[in-house]
């Protein structure tokens, strides 16, 4: 007990000395030499700083060793070299944890620059998407013009106001499923003024879903592509139901339009905005997400989009 108590207050010089030379040599091949000079030194203190305590506590105790020196010959060698070994054994588990500590901090390094990868991923997706988005709006602005300036005035200020609420989440990855509807209406305003009595709007929304955690801007391009594969191809009138509910740890969303009977290759190719909410699905839950568009047998299509049900408890600056 006397020599690992006597261990472990010079195990601090033996600390002290491993960063020592680390900071002044590089490579094993001048350390080892080093901590080898340094372990027969260290040993000497310990073993001698044993022996005093031993002869000390002896003379209290039943004076076995009648002198300093005796207590020297009666067994230095032997706890020499165990000192040496302690030395080693020290050394190497300080390396070991400083090791450690090291992998630990690169390892919260790398997690914070994915983090921020995949924050930047998803912003630049984001910013992606709302140029396209205002290309064709605009579009539809510029044909409306010609047609019906006081509905275009109208577009306009409805445009405006998505945007509004576009600039006021920017840098927001998640909002709540009832934010995101607002800024769905919104949109679908400014398509019912192009469309006027061809499209019509359903939705079915489950109460408890309205504080469940959604990708921002997730819904408009999908609802985007049900309008333009569905009823800008269509000369009746077109309706477009959503509908959300969870089912277990999930919050389902559907989208549904009726329009044209597709082809089986129909989907083949996916626009901007359906690469974008794929992509961005990826980047925020991995494979944990399911996300189906598909063509139905009576016309129209339908997308199913499926991710963890995460329920914000706090609500913070909500738009209404």
């Amino acid at each position: 007990m006397l020599r690992f108590q006597i261990w472990t207050v010079l195990s601090l010089l033996i600390i002290w000395l491993d960063h020592l030379f680390r900071k002044k040599f590089t490579g094993w091949k001048q350390l080892l030499p080093m901590h080898f000079g340094a372990s027969l030194l260290w040993s000497l203190l310990a073993t001698s700083t044993f022996f005093v305590f031993t002869w000390f506590f002896d003379g209290l105790l039943h004076s076995k060793f009648s002198s300093l020196s005796e207590v020297f010959r009666n067994g230095f060698i032997g706890n020499y070299v165990i000192g040496i070994f302690g030395y080693k054994v020290i050394l190497t588990t300080n390396i070991a944890l400083d090791n450690y500590k090291k992998f630990e901090l690169e390892k919260e390094h790398s997690a914070r620059l994915e983090a921020q990868l995949a924050q930047a991923n998803l912003q630049a997706l984001k910013m992606q998407l709302q140029p396209h988005f205002l290309f064709n709006t605009l579009n539809s602005v510029s044909n409306l013009t010609l047609e019906n300036p006081k509905d275009a005035v109208q577009m306009i200020a409805r445009l405006g106001d998505f945007l509004r609420l576009t600039i006021n989440s920017n840098g927001t990855q998640k909002v709540t499923l009832k934010r995101e509807l607002e800024f769905l209406k919104h949109y679908l305003e400014i398509e019912k003024m192009r469309f006027r009595d061809r499209l019509k709007v359903e939705f079915d929304v489950e109460e408890k879903t309205f504080s469940a955690e959604v990708p921002n801007l997730i819904l408009q391009p999908l609802v985007e592509n049900a309008i333009k594969h569905g009823i800008s191809k269509s000369m009746s009138a077109g309706k477009i139901s959503f509908s959300s509910k969870r089912i277990g740890k999930k919050l389902q969303i559907q989208i549904v339009n009726d329009g044209l009977v597709f082809n089986g290759n129909g989907f083949g190719k996916e626009g901007v905005g359906i690469a974008n909410t794929r992509n961005r699905l990826k980047q925020l839950y991995g494979e944990d997400f399911k996300f189906e568009l598909t063509p139905l047998e009576n016309g129209g299509a339908k997308v199913v989009l499926e991710i963890p049900f995460l329920q914000r408890k706090a609500i913070a600056r909500e738009i209404h």
